[in-house]
């Protein structure tokens, strides 16, 4: 109840490009809700997603979590690659490219991978890169007088992933 949100969605045919920004009032010096603390933190994310047949779905996205003692309005504009910004000390940044296909009517495979963090070759850095991974497959089929569903999934990521020094999300 206490965040603003602003989403907006621009679409054709087959392709589609979406970005959300989400306000958080907080003071992340405690970690609790304060009105006026001076800290902003938030939330963006932009995707853009292209459907070449109707049953397939690529979606590209990167998200950030922003918290500085002001607001920067380039962080604000939507066309913004935030992995170019590199600051760790205003952003976190996350990246994924994703798939959806449905081979036929009642099941749906999907998969999606995950860029938290990676050094380019010609980069010197300590930090160890941060990815995931996953897959899965559901559906739902025809069973007598009911249907019956089914879903399974597997996933992999870096240990790195879920181990963050100043990231505040």
């Amino acid at each position: 109840e206490y965040q603003d949100c602003l989403r907006f969605k621009l679409f054709r045919d087959k392709l589609s490009f979406e970005y959300v920004m989400e306000f958080f009032d907080t003071d992340t010096s405690n970690n609790v809700m304060s009105t006026g603390s001076g800290i902003y933190r938030l939330f963006s994310a932009h995707a853009i997603s292209y459907r070449p047949v109707p049953s397939l779905l690529f979606t590209l996205s990167e998200d950030i979590m922003y918290v500085s003692d002001s607001v920067d309005p380039h962080y604000l504009n939507p066309s913004t690659l935030y992995h170019n910004l590199n600051n760790s000390t205003l952003l976190n940044a996350i990246a994924h490219v994703a798939f959806s296909f449905s081979p036929m009517k009642g099941v749906n495979t999907y998969g999606q991978f995950v860029l938290d963090q990676a050094t380019a070759p010609t980069e010197a850095s300590t930090q160890a890169a941060a990815w995931g991974i996953s897959l899965g497959i559901e559906g739902v089929f025809k069973a007598g007088k009911g249907t019956i569903e089914y879903n399974a999934e597997g996933a992999c990521t870096t240990p790195e992933l879920y181990r963050r020094q100043k990231a505040d999300f």
